[in-house]
């Protein structure tokens, strides 16, 4: 991330970033089911084998055609001050509770459906944010990301809140999903592209190891507070605790954002 984000030119931040969050999200839409495929044909171990296969191929790939680039030394103490990029590690964490609990607790709430119908709806959350990244990219390169971030999020937010009430029907809880990935896509790149501005400051690699670490954080938290509401006030509630608690982060995102 730290390279595409160096490579990116200014006022295209948006475009570079979501091109390369394409090719993530693809990544992760595909692989249980490319995976599934070899699992059924050959094996659970062979799954494992080609996966690791795969890793290694793109490591050589790499190593022989990406160019090394010399990084220019930019950061400074004062990152962790930055109001901006405070704001920005806030949103990441708002939009890792939902994504974790997502992948940990909604195929729970559903797990009457069919197993093929559980994955079509974890895969469109994950694919319909991947083949819409580019569009929103472009968007974020001539409108206001900080609005385009907060609005995508929102968008998001509100689809995860109404998944209890609305999950006994295949059909909207996938229709539900595809709401998300779309305010995944208009959220995603401008966030990246935020991302992408002040490494130019602070330096491109401490910029996007925090803006990560930040993902990893609330990936970490969701599930087992979630676990906990869970446990003793049920399903239910958790996603809607959890769905107020992403709120609040992205109400927070905005105010810490305005005047960019």
């Amino acid at each position: 991330m730290a390279y595409v984000s160096e490579l990116a030119p200014k006022g295209e931040e948006g475009r570079y970033m979501s091109t390369f969050n394409t090719s993530f999200l693809l990544g992760i839409g595909f692989g249980p089911i490319v995976g599934g495929v070899i699992k059924d044909l050959f094996g659970i171990k062979a799954a494992f084998v080609a996966m690791s296969l795969l890793t290694a191929l793109a490591f050589l790939t790499v190593l022989i055609f990406v160019p090394s680039r010399k990084p220019k030394p930019s950061g400074s103490f004062r990152i962790v001050m930055d109001r901006t990029l405070n704001a920005l590690l806030m949103f990441r964490i708002s939009n890792a509770l939902r994504l974790a609990m997502i992948m940990a607790f909604l195929p729970v709430l559903i797990s009457r459906f069919p197993g093929f119908q559980i994955g079509i709806i974890i895969a469109t959350v994950i694919l319909s944010n991947a083949l819409l990244q580019r569009l929103f990219g472009s968007l974020a390169d001539k409108f206001n990301r900080v609005k385009l971030a907060a609005l995508g999020s929102l968008i998001s937010t509100a689809a995860f809140l109404c998944l209890p009430a609305f999950s006994s029907s295949f059909l909207n809880v996938l229709t539900l999903c595809l709401i998300m990935g779309v305010g995944g896509a208009i959220s995603m790149p401008s966030a990246s592209a935020i991302a992408a501005e002040l490494g130019r400051r602070f330096g491109h690699g401490a910029v996007m190891g925090l803006f990560n670490m930040a993902m990893g954080l609330g990936m970490a938290v969701s599930p087992i507070l979630a676990g906990y509401i869970i446990d003793i006030l049920g399903l239910s509630v958790a996603f809607l605790i959890m769905g107020i608690c992403s709120a609040m982060g992205i109400a927070l995102f905005y105010y810490l954002s305005v005047g960019r």
